[in-house]
Order: structure tokens, then C-alpha cells, then sequence
């Protein structure tokens, strides 16, 4: 964690690109942002992004309409939803999520749910893992 700390300052100059962190429920077309506050918000800090979700604390379900208006210029989906597409190019085709800059660009990425949800011995890897994604 010490030197994820030097890293973080050495990136703390780089421009906070809108990151929206779409988590799914087992439920098929059950999508949730990752609000403000959350574990997986700290990380996304860390690494250098902000989140496009501007509530706190949680979760909260989406729709395509809160989608187009967070525009995030990325999306980071964890696992189960992200692989029941396929790829970005796929994912992209979500209502809501071609409207966005990230859907155009198709920056769209894949994340275990375990690396983002919870802290543990992995968080640094798991800020450096999002960091290689916010900054290519």
C-alpha cells in the first residue's frame, strides 16, 4: 500500500476521465452503478478516475436514460455481466450505453467483482489493474 501511495501521487496530475462501474446482479438485465463512497469508488480514485455517478453510498439500479446522462468517457463492468456479451463491442449495444463517450470508443472493460468490491492483500494490484484501463 506504501507504494501504490508513490504511484498514486505521481498520477495525481493526470486528467480524472468519467468512469461509470457497472456492477451486475444475478438477475438477467439487473444493472447497478457503483455510487460514490463505496469501496470500488476509493479504488477508482486511487487509480485515477472519477466516478460518473454522482450519489453516495451503495449502489443503485440503472436504466438506459441515467446511462446517456452519466456519459462516462469509460465503463468498467465486473465479470458476470461483461461475459455474458462478450466483448465491448457487444456490450456497447446496451440501450443507454452507445450514447455514451465510452460506448463511441468502445472503452468499455472487464473486472472481477472480487478485485473491486472488497479490500484485501490484492488492492494494489487491483488500482493498478484500473489505472492501466483509466490510462492506457
Amino acid at each position: 500500500m506504501q507504494r501504490l501511495g508513490a504511484d498514486t501521487a505521481g498520477w495525481a496530475g493526470e486528467k480524472r476521465p468519467r468512469v461509470l462501474m457497472i456492477h451486475f446482479g444475478q438477475i438477467v438485465n439487473n444493472y447497478l452503478a457503483i455510487k460514490s463512497g463505496s469501496t470500488a469508488d476509493q479504488l477508482l480514485r486511487w487509480a485515477g478516475g472519477q466516478n460518473a455517478i454522482d450519489s453516495v453510498g451503495g449502489m443503485m439500479r440503472l436504466t438506459p436514460e441515467l446511462i446517456a446522462r452519466a456519459a462516462p468517457d469509460i465503463i468498467i463492468a465486473t465479470d458476470v455481466g461483461f461475459d455474458r456479451f462478450g466483448s465491448a463491442e457487444k456490450f456497447a449495444t446496451l440501450p443507454g450505453v452507445s450514447l455514451t463517450p465510452a460506448g463511441r470508443d468502445k472503452r468499455i472493460y472487464r473486472i472481477d467483482e472480487q478485485k473491486i468490491m472488497y479490500y484485501g492483500p490484492r488492492t494494489p494490484a487491483a488500482v493498478r489493474e484500473l489505472h492501466a484501463m483509466i490510462h492506457p
